[in-house]
């Protein structure tokens, strides 16, 4: 239990400095029907793939385009055109850093932002209540347990902090029509001070 606690703390933590991520593109649809969602779920996770795929292919074209552009540098440097030789490790440099830039691991916000737009608005049925995720990341309950914050992890989890203190942990299946729950009560505390 001590371990969710961290595990849960790291995650809200995460979630306060980096926030829920960018908001992705509405359809429009405002979808109410269970195979109008899942269709347009399956098609976003669908879009995902081929985004990523396409990401590490261009990732991958920057990667083997500087090396090439390095292996050019150091004919040049060695025929005595410096000039040359230093435009081309700048631009080496920029392929570089653009090769980094377009590693799908540089927009995994990009999934968070997906399953925001996907479950914002959606209610949903635990064993003892049932809570809508509304907007600006608030989300209501019903009986005692109240409301609060909620925030995608990911492209498949959402954390739900309640104001009463419980964290749940929800992962969502692949069609976004059910969902499992980890859940723990926040407790305890330290203080820290700066080591460094």
């Amino acid at each position: 239990m001590r371990h969710l606690r961290w595990s849960i703390a790291a995650i809200l933590i995460t979630l306060m400095v980096t926030g829920p991520g960018a908001r992705a593109a509405d359809d429009g649809g405002g979808f109410k029907s269970p195979a109008a969602v899942v269709a347009r779920n399956a098609h976003a996770r669908k879009v995902e793939v081929a985004e990523r795929e396409y990401r590490e292919k261009v990732a991958a074209a920057h990667a083997e385009y500087a090396a090439a552009l390095e292996q050019a540098q150091g004919v040049v440097t060695k025929a005595g055109n410096l000039d040359e030789a230093v435009r081309i490790r700048d631009a080496a440099a920029r392929v570089k850093a653009e090769a980094v830039a377009a590693r799908p691991a540089a927009v995994e916000g990009a999934g968070r932002g997906r399953l925001t737009a996907a479950v914002l608005g959606t209610t949903w049925q635990s064993p003892t209540f049932t809570f809508e995720l509304a907007a600006e990341n608030r989300f209501t309950a019903s009986g005692a347990n109240g409301g609060g914050r909620w925030f995608a992890v990911d492209d498949r989890r959402v954390i739900l902090v309640f104001d009463n203190g419980w964290v749940n942990l929800l992962t969502f299946d692949d069609g976004l029509a059910g969902c499992e729950a980890v859940e723990a009560r926040m407790g305890g505390g330290w203080k820290g001070k700066r080591a460094k």
